[in-house]
């Protein structure tokens, strides 16, 4: 089982669906696995805009023409569902292709709010197929989905990545969270700082050792303008291709400093999930 969760608690914003998107494309680009991201998100539309802008609503960037799919997401899943005619195969159907045998995307529900709280139901058992059928399954945990269908997919899942903004009240919060519905989860919880920036006080150093009580450095999704742009426009994988040629270490370079921090997260979510294979 390798299933990654992105998750955050409270209503401030803590970057978590870029997160998963950055380094679901950084992972699919990288590593021979393929993998699925999945968001249950309602009426939002910031995960279908990181993949297609324009142009790409009329084509795919590699692969098969997925249109349908785009459209329907999970609520042409749901349907088939209804009929109890899902296998782990057919989810493919409904899954955008963006990289071609390494990445595919299900895009949330843009359906009625009534036909919303009954596709949620269907979250855990959907997670549960693609886990069959793909190698690693990332999924984008929306804030406002019922608390049980919630806590049934972090409990069913190897990894939880637990995002935080710098803020000190959404960095209390997700510990009140985790204390209250995660406190047996701890040792598959990797914390991370969406849209960082390491000039504000609260550094990922500060919030590890003052707030989280730990040694270890939370992970961190660096706040940078082209990437941020490029969700916008539709050229996720466009801006990853091109962070191949950078080196992450190089000084005062942003475009540096984002890749190695979505590079530090994937690594460390690799060996997060190792571990659980080896604990089995």
């Amino acid at each position: 089982m390798s299933i990654i969760t992105f998750c955050s608690n409270g209503k401030g914003e803590t970057g978590q669906t870029l997160s998963a998107v950055g380094v679901a494309t950084y992972m699919a680009l990288e590593h021979n696995q393929k993998i699925l991201l999945i968001s249950t998100s309602y009426k939002n539309n910031t995960m279908r805009n990181c993949f297609a802008g324009n142009e790409l609503m009329r084509r795919t960037l590699f692969g098969r023409d997925t249109n349908v799919a785009m459209q329907n997401g999970i609520d042409g899943l749901n349907t088939i569902m209804q009929s109890n005619k899902v296998t782990p195969e057919i989810i493919s159907n409904y899954n955008r292709i963006i990289l071609k045998d390494r990445l595919e995307i299900l895009l949330g529900s843009n359906a009625t709010l009534e036909e919303y709280k009954k596709i949620e139901l269907n979250y855990p058992q959907i997670i549960e197929f693609a886990d069959r059928a793909y190698d690693i399954v990332i999924v984008d945990l929306d804030r406002d989905l019922h608390q049980e269908i919630k806590q049934e997919i972090l409990n069913n899942s190897t990894v939880i990545v637990a995002n935080m903004s710098q803020r000190i009240g959404s960095v209390l919060s997700l510990i009140g969270y985790i204390d209250k519905n995660l406190k047996n989860s701890r040792n598959k919880i990797i914390y991370n700082i969406g849209r960082y920036d390491e000039n504000l006080r609260y550094t990922a150093k500060n919030i590890s050792r003052t707030l989280l009580k730990q040694k270890e450095i939370v992970q961190t999704t660096p706040y940078n303008t082209s990437y941020f742009e490029s969700c916008e426009e539709g050229k996720v994988v466009n801006i990853f291709i091109y962070l191949k040629k950078i080196n992450e270490n190089e000084k005062g370079n942003p475009n540096a400093l984002f890749k190695k921090g979505v590079k530090g997260l994937a690594d460390k979510l690799i060996y997060k999930l190792e571990e659980a294979k080896m604990q089995r």
